[in-house]
Parts: C-alpha cells; structure tokens; sequence
C-alpha cells in the first residue's frame, strides 16, 4: 500500500559550489501541491550550478524514512544595464578643500539599488572617494538611487571619473582646482 507524507514543512536548502548555503523562500500552491523555490541571484554574472538538498526526514505519524534528496540546479545570470548620473558639480574648487556631488545610479530593470557602492576615480583610475547609495529613489523618480560623495582635491586640475561596480560612468567629471 503507498503512503504518503506531508513534507510541507521539511527544511529545503539550497547550496552553492563552495558549500555556502544559499538564503531562499520556498513556498507550496495548495492547488496543485507543487514547489516552487526563490533565491537571490548569484552577484556575478554567468552559468551557475548550485544544489538543492532535502535533508534525510523521519516521519513521526510512521515508521517512513525519507533519505536525504540532491538535486543541482544549474541556471545562466545576465547583467542588468544601469546609467550613472552626476549633478550638482562646483564649477571651481579650492585646492585641498572639499569637492561634493551627488551620484545617482539607475537599474534598466528598475532594479533596487539601494546600498550599492559607488566610486569616483582620478584620471590614473585610483578611487579618491566612495560611498554607498541611499535607501530611497531621487524625489520625483521611480528608481534612480544616489548619493552625495565629498573628497579633497589634490592638484589644480583633475578628470574624474565615476563607476558603480566595474562600469564607468558615460560622463567624465572636469574639476579646475584654484
């Protein structure tokens, strides 16, 4: 006679290559009993074959013993497009003083973006400031993420350039230093 369990409430993980386990949500539609599980997508993108384990179970209604599952899942991430936006740049700037703007990042997929690092490098590529974007979109806008970034000034003239991740911003930041 076949019986069967409810393994509703059994622990599902999910793990990547190096073992680490894998925050997800795994949720079961009660119209037709399947499974579905939801992950956050690795930060790199690329093919990606994490496993998904079923820990062995003992039943407490009966003598039935689920023997630990493993299944991989392998899946392929593409990077999103975002743009960069730079505003409020002093025209000039004391030598040595404080230079502040606002850096904003935008996801083509709305994505959030919310506590995503930005950076600002000098001419040579060294960063020369960074900060992290704010929780809240620009006032106004659906998903444009910024920040106001302040750094000191070394020389007289500097090119700067800002980037969220390894993408440079589309626009070159041009600073006369008095």
């Amino acid at each position: 006679m076949y019986q069967c369990c409810n393994l509703r409430n059994v622990p599902l993980k999910v793990v990547a290559p190096d073992g680490a386990a894998i925050a997800s949500r795994f949720t079961i539609d009660d119209t037709d009993d399947c499974g579905r599980v939801q992950m956050k997508a690795p930060p790199r993108a690329g093919d990606h074959t994490w496993t998904l384990v079923l820990p062995a179970q003992e039943s407490n209604d009966s003598d039935l013993v689920h023997h630990e599952c493993v299944a991989p899942i392998s899946f392929r991430t593409k990077p999103v497009d975002s743009s960069l936006a730079v505003w409020d740049i002093p025209s000039s700037v004391v030598t040595g003083g404080p230079l502040q703007i606002k850096v904003g990042a935008k996801s083509a997929a709305d994505c959030t973006l919310a506590g995503k690092g930005i950076e600002i490098c000098g001419e040579d590529g060294t960063v020369v400031a960074r900060s992290v974007l704010g929780d809240t979109p620009f006032p106004g806008t659906s998903a444009l993420y910024w920040a106001a970034v302040t750094w000191s000034l070394r020389q007289t003239s500097e090119f700067f350039r800002c980037r969220r991740g390894s993408r440079l911003a589309n626009s070159t930041l041009i600073t006369t230093v008095l």
